[in-house]
């Protein structure tokens, strides 16, 4: 992808609530430029491959939030389900929602040979509002809490994401997420997002020349196996 300096912005950052990927609608958190023709796309430049296409997020409201000062009051049968304890709602039998909204739960990414093909992993978290407790989780949680779902604790908790490096020299591996991983820290004001990886901002990380190596060796062994079976000895086992 290539832009004229003239008609590019580069080295722009969001801190979420303000762009998506036109493809998944998932939420985008980090660094981003624009073109001449209005056009958003990931990374730093052009140069900072792979980049993708965002679109501005709609963010409306509807009517069905009840105020303080309405008729009504302030009640909701939903909103309880986060101070009530759910033992105690079964056993009085209350006229609540059938099923009490549900924190996060704790998800570990495994990356794949195509993750490290393409050289990176996109993470999700969720940080408690109240205490900024980080805990990471997977995709169909995060549009979940995104979409406000009532099976979720969503008025509790912050979600975002974020691409995390795993493919590279290490210390360089290192450096570009611990440095993207800073950068949403002081955005969202989470202090407590760096402590949640413990210093290991190159983990995941498997260097490209071990990647080759590993193909290398694929390669050398399948054929291997055709001279063999050229000759008319078996491969089972290999």
């Amino acid at each position: 992808m290539y832009f004229p300096k003239s008609q590019i912005k580069t080295n722009q950052i969001t801190n979420g609530d303000e762009f998506q990927y036109l493809n998944s609608g998932i939420e985008y958190v980090g660094y981003y430029f624009t073109t001449s023709t209005g056009k958003t796309y990931t990374g730093k430049t052009p140069d900072d491959t792979p980049t993708r296409e965002l679109v501005l997020i709609n963010n409306g409201y509807g009517d069905e939030k009840l105020d303080a000062d309405d008729e009504g009051g302030a009640w909701d049968r939903e909103a309880n389900h986060y101070s009530l304890d759910a033992a105690y709602l079964n056993s009085t039998k209350l006229e609540f929602l059938e099923n009490a909204p549900v924190p996060p739960k704790q998800c570990y990414p495994t990356p794949t040979e195509k993750d490290y093909q393409n050289g990176e992993i996109l993470r999700f978290f969720a940080s408690k509002v109240n205490d900024h407790t980080i805990i990471e989780i997977d995709v169909d949680q995060y549009k979940l809490f995104q979409n406000q779902a009532p099976s979720t604790q969503f008025r509790l908790y912050q979600t975002f994401n974020l691409f995390w490096q795993i493919t590279g020299k290490k210390n360089e591996v290192y450096n570009t997420n611990r440095n993207i991983v800073l950068a949403i820290q002081n955005n969202l004001k989470i202090h407590s997002f760096s402590q949640y990886f413990k210093g290991k901002f190159d983990q995941f990380c498997n260097p490209k020349d071990k990647l080759e190596a590993k193909a290398k060796e694929n390669k050398n062994q399948e054929t291997e196996n055709k001279n063999k079976e050229s000759l008319g000895y078996s491969t089972k086992g290999y």
